[in-house]
């Protein structure tokens, strides 16, 4: 049987989304999912560019509707990962901000995500890794 490349990338995709998903769960006493990590991930993100985030910024981050994105903002709320806090030019719009246990989470999350990576890596040759990377970009672009 001849090899396809949609299906080994779509396992390679699924192996990596699948240890993505147990090592944060693990890493957060399954506490935060991977969306939550990612909006955690992308608060920090542009926190560290000096700019502000409100709800419209995470619904077209993620590309979910406004009721999903409220959602997920009231389970980190509730859980002491983030804060809406009132605009002072406009009470009715709240920015959201990281609190001390979402970027504590955060640099977890990164630190697994690159540990995991660093596994992946290993894996492989120097020269193997090399060829990992010209193939797919060359498949990409």
């Amino acid at each position: 049987m001849e090899k396809s490349i949609g299906f080994m990338s779509r396992k390679l995709s699924r192996y990596v989304k699948h240890n993505m998903f147990h090592r944060i769960g693990d890493v957060t006493e399954q506490q935060v999912t991977h969306i939550q990590a990612r909006v955690l991930c992308y608060l920090e993100w542009k926190h560290d560019e000096g700019e502000v985030v409100y709800q419209k910024n995470i619904e077209e981050f993620l590309s979910v509707s406004k009721s999903t994105a409220s959602e997920l903002i009231s389970n980190l709320e509730k859980n002491e990962y983030i804060s809406r806090v009132k605009e002072e030019s406009d009470g009715r719009v709240r920015r959201i901000v990281l609190l001390e246990k979402g970027f504590k989470t955060n640099k977890l999350i990164g630190e697994t995500i690159q540990n995991f990576e660093n596994e992946m890596k290993n894996k492989l040759s120097e020269e193997e890794l090399n060829t990992f990377f010209l193939i797919i970009e060359k498949i990409v672009n």
